[in-house]
């Protein structure tokens, strides 16, 4: 216990290093939010707010395309594919555990995923009843159901791609953490969303935690730019973001939009932290990205990758963290693009998308997925 006590204090000095380096780059932040006053923000706190958004690069790790070789995409292998598909469902009991339902939850409780704190045990939490009685009563999934899938990430390389129409004749399309999409964005992104990932950090920042109707409304607008695709979040992986999940729920209960509203099994997620770990996976838990990966692999025969590029240049010019601007950090947005990147990056403690990165190109060089890289079509 003490050598684990040490090495977290010893993380969070270099962290705290790392971050005050990069802050002397560049300290300018604005308020996202038209009006409102710049607050000042401090070191410890940029180390530890947003840990859960998806990023992470090793320093020195191919910062450019032409620096990360990559052999031609050999066609979709159906035994692979079938070979992934039933190891991935056989330890995450994906058909059985993907979403929270009256079936794999009949007593209301629900213990979490990680604990509140570093070396707590997990806690065990209750569904409130209204809430419990509008899930589903049961799980209604079959593996490969859809011929293809599109996994899109918000990675800025999707700029001038033009991949947006070729996203969107995908049988099945999943995006996370609402993302805009068609409009100015259609040619490089699309606009077709049948399933959509949020992380509970953003109800946090964003929603501001529906503190009142104004956010509650702006939520349902939000939701509904992606028509009747399905919303998965996360309540039960941090007992701090259960209250947040619920009300998100709660919110699209009271907009009679309950059934588009879908919780992940807690032991779904363990299952999935331990696929990818059986695949050499060293970071401390799979991003997103790799979730939505692999349960695009449980929905479609065929599934390619769109805007996963996680370093912060492409093909020699700088990109932005995501495709579009979001405060990403609570409500700042920084004036460096390059340094709210490496704060998102450098500065994560759980995901490694470098890593990521080389393992999924593993998987698409077997002909398990496809990895689109550069302008499509």
């Amino acid at each position: 216990m003490a050598v684990g006590i040490m090495s977290s204090l010893v993380l969070f000095t270099i962290e705290r290093m790392k971050v005050d380096d990069l802050i002397q780059r560049n300290t300018r932040v604005q308020k996202s939010y038209p009006g409102d006053t710049p607050v000042p923000i401090s070191a410890p706190e940029l180390a530890s707010i947003n840990r859960d958004q998806d990023g992470g690069h090793e320093e020195g790790q191919g910062h450019d395309p032409e620096e990360f070789p990559r052999k031609a995409f050999p066609g979709f292998n159906v035994a692979k594919i079938d070979d992934f598909r039933f190891h991935f469902m056989g330890t995450s009991g994906a058909l059985k555990k993907m979403y929270v339902a009256k079936s794999n939850i009949p007593d209301r409780s629900v213990r979490l995923v990680d604990g509140g704190k570093r070396g707590k045990e997990a806690q065990t939490v209750n569904i409130p009843p209204a809430i419990y009685n509008s899930l589903p009563m049961d799980i209604f999934e079959h593996k490969a159901q859809f011929p293809s899938c599109s996994v899109v990430g918000n990675a800025g390389s999707l700029i001038d791609s033009r991949c947006g129409r070729q996203i969107d004749l995908s049988d099945y399309v999943i995006r996370c953490n609402l993302p805009p999409v068609g409009g100015e964005y259609a040619k490089d992104v699309g606009k077709k969303t049948d399933f959509l990932s949020v992380n509970p950090s953003l109800f946090q920042t964003v929603y501001k935690k529906f503190k009142n109707s104004t956010y509650e409304e702006k939520f349902i607008r939000d939701v509904k730019e992606y028509g009747l695709s399905v919303l998965y979040t996360h309540p039960f992986r941090l007992v701090k973001q259960v209250k947040t999940c619920y009300r998100a729920h709660e919110v699209l209960m009271n907009a009679g939009m309950a059934d588009l509203s879908r919780f992940s099994h807690p032991k779904f997620l363990d299952g999935v932290r331990a696929f990818w770990k059986g695949l050499e996976l060293k970071e401390a838990r799979p991003s997103t990205g790799l979730l939505l990966t692999a349960i695009a692999i449980t929905k479609c025969k065929e599934v390619t990758l769109y805007g996963f590029w996680p370093f912060p240049t492409y093909n020699g010019q700088e990109r932005d963290y995501h495709y579009f601007d979001r405060p990403v950090i609570r409500n700042l947005q920084f004036d460096d693009k390059s340094l709210e990147f490496d704060l998102l990056t450098q500065m994560n403690p759980f995901h490694n998308l470098t890593e990521e990165f080389v393992l999924l190109n593993k998987l698409h060089e077997k002909g398990v997925l496809k990895l689109q890289i550069g302008t499509c079509g």
